[in-house]
């Protein structure tokens, strides 16, 4: 079969488009052919509307997609995700997983939190550690539980201000502008009672004020004469200080004379201790220079 030049053209053009639409679908969607993944497990009690093909991103940036969810058959209660991952991403032991989106009303994808840098990395097919996020569901349901409780409260709020709550109001109002009416008399007199009262106790404040001021005079008189009696002090006592010390230096001085006149006497009493020593074993000492001859005894015929 022949082809014409402009049906060659065309067939290139159709080719060419296919070929790009399918580069560009494979850049929209994040996966290449040639990019090699990992495969990881989430346990969550929540789906949030995660399906097959749902997004999972790493610390913000898109890292994989999810590829199987199913029930738990271990636990019920429990979601599981199959993730699949690019192998570059540091998955780490620490790491946690939870559903996440961008704004109140956007999907929910699956949020990797990354881990610490000294944590191991996660083997592939482990479970990836999850913690549950609170959905704007959940949040929405204490504000209804709220909404219904504060319908209760305003209707029984209604119930007391009813028309027969409202009359009876209005009854007391009556009656206690008919007892003003009454007794405005009294009001005016105690009125005058508390304006005379108020000028007593204005003028006592006047008076008490003035007394304050004579005594605050008297107190600094009485200062002032405090100050000068504790300067006359502080001079007595250096005063006194002084003389303290100047007796001390007499003290010692005199102590210096007591002890060498008490030496003198010592001396003295020695020296008349020999003396008289000195009389009673040589009397003629007193009256001679020499010691006298001796007398010879006479001779007998």
């Amino acid at each position: 079969m022949n082809y014409t030049r402009n049906e060659i053209k065309a067939g290139v053009m159709v080719l060419l488009s296919i070929g790009i639409l399918v580069v560009f679908i494979l850049l929209i969607s994040g996966l290449s052919t040639d990019t090699a993944v990992k495969e990881y497990r989430v346990m969550l009690r929540h789906t949030g509307g995660i399906v097959k093909g749902s997004l999972v991103r790493y610390g913000g940036m898109q890292a994989g997609k999810v590829i199987h969810v199913a029930i738990n058959p271990e636990d019920p209660a429990l979601i599981e995700f199959h993730l699949e991952i690019d192998s570059k991403i540091p998955v780490k032991t620490d790491s946690r997983a939870f559903l996440n989106s961008v704004g109140l009303l956007d999907d929910y994808y699956i949020e990797i939190q990354p881990g610490s840098g000294t944590a191991p990395d996660l083997a592939a097919n482990g479970i990836i550690p999850s913690h549950e996020a609170v959905q704007f569901t959940q949040l929405a349901q204490p504000v209804q539980d709220l909404s219904a409780q504060m319908e209760v409260v305003l209707g029984r709020v209604n119930d007391i201000f009813n028309d027969q709550s409202r009359q009876h109001v209005a009854s007391i109002v009556g009656q206690l502008d008919s007892l003003v009416m009454l007794n405005n008399q009294n009001l005016q007199l105690i009125t005058a009672n508390l304006v005379e009262t108020s000028n007593s106790f204005a003028h006592i404040g006047r008076h008490f004020e003035d007394q304050l001021i004579s005594d605050d005079m008297r107190l600094d008189s009485t200062w002032q004469n405090i100050e000068q009696t504790a300067q006359n002090l502080n001079e007595m006592t250096t005063q006194l200080r002084q003389t303290a010390e100047t007796l001390n230096v007499m003290m010692a001085t005199n102590d210096q004379q007591v002890n060498a006149s008490i030496e003198n006497i010592y001396q003295i009493s020695e020296n008349l201790r020999s003396f008289s020593a000195q009389v009673k074993a040589r009397p003629w000492s007193l009256v001679r220079k020499n010691e006298p001859a001796l007398r010879k005894l006479p001779e007998h015929k």
